[in-house]
């Protein structure tokens, strides 16, 4: 879930970081979209979007403690 603040923060991180936001490996932990997404800036990527139950912009159901993913899997 985003809040008008969070939308507000990534917009101005993209501006100054558009590298972060293009061509990427994205891990988002409570990605739920009941609000509004980050998702929405990030063009191009693999992105992988995790929260505690099933909705709209989760692509893998698990609590972020528990992801055990390699090393480096992710860019941002």
């Amino acid at each position: 879930m985003s809040h008008q603040s969070q939308i507000d923060f990534v917009a101005g991180v993209k501006a100054k970081f558009p590298e972060y936001f293009v061509d990427n490996k994205v891990l988002e932990i409570g990605s739920l979209d009941i609000n509004g997404s980050v998702r929405q800036f990030f063009t191009n990527c693999d992105y992988i979007g995790v929260d505690l139950g099933e909705g709209n912009g989760v692509d893998l159901i698990a609590k972020g403690e528990e992801l055990d993913f390699p090393a480096n899997s992710f860019d941002v």
